[in-house]
This record gives structure tokens, C-alpha cells and sequence, in this order.
């Protein structure tokens, strides 16, 4: 029998050193985030931590061994008896911010310590509101962009402040290392950390990202936009396991935060001078425009050469998870980037040089405000479009969702909108048919264009033929195929009768004609399977016990497969001869069937 003595030795000395570490009220938040993750049974002692805010304690409270999750709900129980009124949403850092009149229980309470170190702006304190500015005062660390702008001498980093910030709310995240595939599987995820208004969610963004919180900041992603890509993350398995993000190993999880917090030790984040934020309603009650008039994020290097080394190391990593190697070009990025901090984002200068406010949209979901990356995104395209034809406007949000019982109706569904929209130039159709993220996005930003380019009734008449699919479910997610969908497209004119039939079977598209047939298939030449043609279909999602075709998670599934049949066979050293052979194939059966 083996001797085990020396391992239990190990894992007694370990969980001590933790234990230690746990009653010591100097840990910080992101040290208590590990070890919960590291070591479950320390649940009860994390959750009793003066540091342990509120996101983590509903976390334990939530997936954490019967005496921590215990331990977690009486705590959380007793700060919400501080408050004369309904608890505190979970996540809501620092003190929440009472209605008007209502009176807080017991005086003020101390608000979490969740701070950054080095000269980072304090949280707020009990009593401030969320969107108090920060406090004056707040020293600044070596090289730190002074307040009143960058020097006319750094002119030439401002067009990379915005991607800095970007690039360290990756980092603190974890984007790439598998904190963000862990985080949605194992820490609550998107959806986590709701606020009570748009202004809380935008503050508590600055707060976790100036806290270096990735559990706080993954949380405050809108659920049903987290959705979107939930088919991405859910097939990033190898390469998580790489990086130790090992689904079913908490140490697993530890050493991704480990890997993680080299770089983000590294980094110092402050804010400095916000405004109060200002929200403006922009899609019913659901969608909320907030901004700064004034204030400063920045970012430097606490140690510009730990800095460097550790994002050349997660740059190897994610080559070597590809099978390839970190190029010359993509380190000398990387050196470039660190040589050029620090950075700043000032929100005045941002509007006054681009004409709008930098946009921060959160969404309405599930009860609370959270954070939508991707109507921020779209918010800031149209304010970029909007200076140049002042008479563009945003699209009325579509909140009705039409149901479907299953992926297959789904699928026919929304064909039948898109032919809708064609035939009549009205598209609310389309926007009825998308999953709750999409919807936002489709019926605010792209539906609008979609109706300016459309004059009523179409030129062509298009009607749906055939609308023939199949469904392999698991859970809330399905891949759909389109096993005989056509449609005839007929010139809406008295001189001519042509017409056009479009057939789809799976990835085979045939196109008839005045008496002439051609086929398309992308699947026929036998490299097909080594590139992942075979299981490219549609995704669709159930939502609210609807299932409804998700465009943006089909292509986050086509992108995922073929990147990986792609990345194994240049691994095999066969990619260029696979693709020079289905290349060459696809040209002959162009040849054959068109010419």
C-alpha cells in the first residue's frame, strides 16, 4: 500500500496556511475569491470575513458545503436586518443606496473594503450615494496622468486609452485563460450580481474593475446576453483544461486565478473626479443609457517589467493552446503597450473629441439592472453614425417575443418573418422571433436601416415552399437542421414571369431556373468532415419555455467548430493540403453544375 502519510501532511499544512490567511482581516476580496474556489470546506470561514463582499457571499450561499452556504445566509440575513426596507440586491457593492425617505436601520454601516491598493479611490461609505463622486484627494502613483488631460506630449496614446481599459477588463475577467468559461459554469456567472438602477450597475462596473473583482464584474453581464454565447463557452473545454480551468477540479479554478492575477497584480486601476452618472431611458423600461459628464479611469503598471513578462506568458499560453507560437510582431505589441503606460480615459475628453458621451447601456433582466456589452457597443456605432446623418433613430424595442413549442417551429418562424419583411419592407416580424438579447439589439439599432432601405411593397414577391427542419435538443440549447427549406422568388411585375427556386438541405443549395438546375454543396467533397462542415447547423435557444433561432449563437457554434477542426489540423501538419483539396473539389462542382 502506498504511503500517503507525507500527501495528507501536505494537505493539512496547506488548509493551516489557508486558515491563517482567512483570520488575518488584512486578505484581500480577490485572495478570499480564490480560496473559496480552492477550498470549499474554508466556505463558512470566507463568508464570516469582514472583506467578503457581497457577490461572494451569495456565491457561497449558492454552491458552497452545507456549513459555509449556512454560514453565508445568516450573513447575508443580518445585513439585510441593517437596512429598514427590502435587502440589498446581491452583488450591490458598498452600501445600498436607500429610495427617497427611507430611513437606514441602525445608523450607517461599513461598507465592504473592496479596494484597489497603491492610491485607488475608496468605495463609497454608507450614506454617499452610488453616484457620488470620488473622493478628492485620492493619491496617484508615479507617472499617473494628472487631472486637466494627458499632455499634448502623450498625444499620441490616446487612441489606445479605450483599448487599455478594454485590454485590462480582459484581464480581469480573465478572457482567453478560462476565468470567463469558469465563471459561467461554476460562479453564478452572468446574471449574478444585479443593481437596483442603470447608475448602480454603471458604478459598480467602474468599482469591480477598479477592484480587480472578476466573480463581481462577470456578474454584472446581462444574463440573456450572456446566452448569446453560452454555445461558445460551453465547447471551450481543451483548452480550459490547458490553462487549468479543469470543470470538475476547484484547484483547477485556483490556478486559473492564479495565472490570471500575475498580470493583474501588475496593474493599478484608478478613478478619479466622476460626475454623477445620468441615465436616460432609451427602450421602454428594459434599456438605459447611462454616461459621465466628467471623470477619469487609469491604468498603469505597478511593475512594468512583472507586467510585461506576464502578458507575454498568457500570450504563449494561448498560441500553445493553438498549436502555434507567440510571433515576433504580437510581443513587440506587447512591449509597446506596457512602454506606453500609462493610460488614461477621461469621459469629458471623450465626448468633447468624438461629439457623444462614451455609452454604458444596461439592460433590465430578471428582475435587476446589469450591464450589456453588446447594445454599449451597438449605442456607441449609432451615436458615431448619427454626426454624420443627424436624422438617424433608434428603433422602438420590440418586447412581445413570439413562442414556439419547439426548434423546428422556431426555425420556421422566423423564415417566415424574414419573407415577410421582404415582401411588405415591414421587419417588427424578425425582431419578435429573436431570443431577448438579440431582440434589443435587431429592433433598436439594425431594424430601423433594414426599414429606411424598404418602400413598402417589394419588387420581388417571395413565398416560403417548403419548410422542412430537424432538431437535436439538449437542455436549453439545440442544433437545427434544415433538411428542405425553399422558397420562390417571382419578379412582382405584369411583363414577366420568371421565377426563381431557392432549396436548402443542410449545407446543399440548389438554384432553379427558367428550366436550368445547379447544386451547391459544401459538404460533398470528403474533406468536408476534417474541416467540421458536417455539423454546422443553426442554434436555437429556449427561453421563458419558448425556443427562438439564435443568429449570433449560430455563428459563435460555427466559429468554435471550425476553429478547432482548423487549429487540429494544422497541428496534424495536413490543413494546407485539406483545404487546397476541398477547394479544389468545390471549384469542380461549381464547374460542373453552372457552366
Amino acid at each position: 500500500m502506498a504511503d500517503t502519510s507525507g500527501a495528507n501532511t501536505d494537505g493539512a499544512g496547506r488548509l493551516a496556511a489557508l486558515s491563517a490567511e482567512l483570520r488575518s482581516p488584512a486578505t484581500s476580496p480577490q485572495r478570499l475569491a480564490e480560496i473559496a474556489a480552492a477550498e470549499p470546506r474554508l466556505g463558512a470561514m470566507v463568508a464570516g470575513h469582514p472583506q467578503a463582499y457581497p457577490a461572494l457571499v451569495r456565491w457561497i450561499a449558492a454552491n458552497g458545503t452545507p456549513d459555509a452556504r449556512q454560514a453565508a445566509t445568516a450573513r447575508l440575513q443580518q445585513e439585510a436586518a441593517r437596512l429598514a426596507g427590502p435587502p440589498p440586491l446581491p452583488g450591490d457593492r458598498g452600501a445600498p443606496v436607500p429610495a427617497a425617505g427611507m430611513p437606514v436601520a441602525g445608523g450607517a454601516r461599513p461598507a465592504p473594503a473592496v479596494m484597489a491598493p497603491l492610491g485607488a479611490v475608496p468605495p463609497r461609505r454608507s450614506g454617499q450615494p452610488a453616484s457620488q463622486p470620488s473622493q478628492p484627494g485620492a493619491p496617484m502613483g508615479p507617472g499617473m496622468t494628472p487631472p486637466g488631460g494627458v499632455p499634448s506630449g502623450a498625444r499620441h496614446r490616446r487612441r489606445r486609452q479605450l483599448i487599455a481599459i478594454l485590454v485590462v477588463v480582459a484581464l480581469v475577467i480573465g478572457l482567453g485563460t478560462g476565468v470567463l468559461w469558469w465563471s459561467l459554469r461554476h460562479a453564478g456567472g452572468p446574471g449574478s450580481n444585479p443593481s437596483r438602477t442603470p447608475e448602480a450597475a454603471a458604478t459598480g462596473l467602474l468599482e469591480d474593475l477598479q477592484g480587480k473583482d472578476p466573480l463581481s464584474l462577470v456578474g454584472r453581464i446581462s444574463p440573456s446576453e450572456a446566452e448569446v454565447i453560452s454555445p461558445l463557452t460551453e465547447q471551450v473545454d481543451s483548452t480550459s483544461s490547458g490553462s487549468g480551468s479543469d470543470s470538475g477540479s476547484s484547484g483547477g479554478a485556483a490556478q486559473v486565478f492564479a495565472q490570471v492575477r500575475k498580470a493583474v497584480d501588475s496593474v493599478q486601476i484608478t478613478t478619479d473626479g466622476l460626475s454623477a452618472p445620468q441615465a436616460e431611458t432609451i427602450g421602454g423600461d428594459e434599456v438605459s443609457l447611462v454616461t459621465y459628464d466628467s471623470g477619469r479611469v487609469s491604468i498603469e503598471a505597478r511593475d512594468p517589467d512583472a507586467l510585461q513578462d506576464a502578458l507575454l506568458d498568457l500570450g504563449r499560453a494561448a498560441a500553445a493552446a493553438e498549436g502555434t507560437s507567440l510571433a515576433d510582431s504580437d510581443e513587440d505589441e506587447v512591449r509597446d503597450f506596457v512602454d506606453g503606460m500609462p493610460y488614461s480615459l477621461d469621459f469629458a475628453e471623450f465626448r468633447e473629441k468624438n461629439g457623444y458621451p462614451l455609452p454604458i447601456v444596461s439592460v433590465r433582466d430578471e428582475g435587476g439592472w446589469f450591464i450589456s456589452p453588446m447594445l454599449s457597443v451597438a449605442q456607441g456605432l449609432f451615436s458615431q453614425a448619427q454626426r454624420s446623418d443627424s436624422d438617424l433613430q433608434r428603433g422602438r424595442l420590440v418586447t412581445d417575443a413570439t413562442r414556439h413549442d419547439s426548434p423546428e417551429e422556431a426555425t420556421k418562424g422566423l423564415a417566415e418573418a424574414v419573407v415577410t419583411g421582404v415582401n411588405t419592407g415591414e421587419w417588427s416580424g424578425v425582431s419578435a422571433e429573436l431570443p431577448a438579447a438579440e431582440r434589443r439589439l435587431y429592433s433598436m439599432y439594425l431594424m430601423p436601416s433594414n426599414q429606411e432601405r424598404s418602400t413598402g411593397r417589394s419588387d420581388v414577391q417571395v413565398t416560403l415552399t417548403a419548410s422542412e427542419a430537424s432538431a437535436r435538443a439538449s437542455g436549453d440549447t439545440a442544433r437545427v437542421v434544415l433538411d428542405d427549406y425553399a422558397v420562390s422568388i417571382r419578379p412582382d411585375s405584369w411583363y414577366s414571369d420568371d421565377s426563381v427556386t431557392v432549396r436548402v438541405q443542410g449545407l446543399a443549395v440548389t438554384f432553379e431556373a427558367a428550366g436550368e438546375t445547379g447544386t451547391l454543396d459544401l459538404t460533398a467533397p470528403s474533406q468536408a468532415a476534417d474541416l467540421g462542415l458536417d455539423q454546422v447547423g443553426l442554434a436555437a435557444r429556449r427561453e421563458d419555455g419558448s425556443w427562438h433561432v439564435s443568429p449570433l449563437s449560430t455563428a459563435a457554434v460555427m466559429t468554435r467548430t471550425l476553429t478547432d477542426r482548423l487549429t487540429d489540423l494544422d497541428r496534424q501538419g495536413r490543413l494546407e493540403e485539406v483545404l487546397a483539396a476541398y477547394v479544389q473539389e468545390i471549384g469542380r462542382q461549381v464547374d460542373r453544375e453552372f457552366d
